[in-house]
């Protein structure tokens, strides 16, 4: 774990990792909570990659520009959000 980093917190004062976890728990949840969903996202991402290239990889001729399409609809749907 990278602890040399930076932060500021709520009055600009710099604090490290630990100081902000300890004086800034708000911002200390928020933080791990984007990074749990960052995570879920990308759990999501490589599912439907997956999904995907076994859709290619089996070569369902007929459909697969459905399945295409259907994959990038996907993916703009969790870029979103």
């Amino acid at each position: 774990m990278n602890t040399a980093r930076v932060y500021k917190d709520s009055n600009g004062v710099e604090r490290t990792l630990c100081q902000m976890v300890k004086y800034e728990p708000e911002w200390a949840a928020k933080r791990i909570q984007a990074g749990e969903e960052a995570i879920n996202s990308l759990q999501q991402l490589k599912s439907e990659i997956t999904i995907f290239m076994n859709t290619v990889a089996t070569n369902q001729g007929e459909h697969l520009q459905q399945n295409v399409d259907n994959f990038i609809e996907r993916m703009q749907q969790l870029s979103a959000g």
